[in-house]
C-alpha cells in the first residue's frame, strides 16, 4: 500500500525540482527552456494525478500507513509544492503586467 505513496513523494520531488528550474529560467528570461520544462511538468502532473485517483478510490491507503516519516515527508512536500508554484506564478503575473 505505501508503493503508492512512495510514487507520490517521488513525483513530487521531480515536479518541484522541475519547477525550480523554471524559476530559474523565467528569471532569466530563458523562455525556450521554461516551455520546454513545461511539457515535462505537465507529463509528471498527469502521472501524479492518476496516483491521486488510486487513493481517492481507496482511502485505506493513507488511513493504514504507518510509516509516520513517509506521511511526514508527503506533508513537507505539498508545502514545498505549493510554496514554488505560487513563486511561479508571481513572477510570471510579473512578466505578462510588463508586456
Amino acid at each position: 500500500m505505501s508503493n503508492i505513496l512512495e510514487e507520490i513523494i517521488e513525483l513530487k520531488m521531480h515536479i518541484i525540482y522541475i519547477i525550480t528550474k523554471e524559476i530559474e529560467y523565467l528569471r532569466t528570461f530563458n523562455f525556450y527552456e521554461f516551455k520546454a520544462l513545461q511539457v515535462i511538468e505537465g507529463d509528471l502532473l498527469i502521472l501524479l494525478n492518476d496516483k491521486y485517483n488510486k487513493i481517492k478510490n481507496n482511502k485505506n491507503i493513507i488511513l493504514y500507513c504507518t510509516n509516520d516519516k513517509m506521511i511526514e515527508t508527503l506533508s513537507m512536500l505539498c508545502i514545498k509544492f505549493d510554496k514554488y508554484l505560487m513563486i511561479k506564478h508571481n513572477i510570471m503575473a510579473k512578466y505578462n503586467k510588463l508586456h
